[in-house]
């Protein structure tokens, strides 16, 4: 299902309430996730399914990040991580 802009607005300030929208990329062509690059510095992944969402779960559990500002992780069904470019 592809949602509309302002759903994927509200998406965003669910888990960054503070955060000023500027630009937003949508990828949705994958099988698990909808992937959205805020503002050129925000990955956010949204799971699609329940599979997406046991498979993010196994994700933060093997990954865990030093930077507390890095990674957000409000839901167990989306997961936001500062974008690296060039990495």
């Amino acid at each position: 299902m592809i949602y509309s802009e302002t759903y994927w607005q509200e998406q965003i300030h669910r888990i960054m309430p503070d955060i000023e929208i500027r630009e937003v990329d949508l990828f949705h062509e994958g099988l698990v996730n909808d992937v959205l690059i805020v503002n050129r510095k925000w990955v956010i992944r949204f799971t699609k399914t329940d599979y997406g969402k046991e498979m993010m779960a196994l994700e933060a559990r093997l990954m865990r990040f030093p930077e507390s500002n890095d990674l957000h992780e409000p839901a167990k069904s989306c997961k936001a991580r500062r974008w690296h470019v060039g990495l």
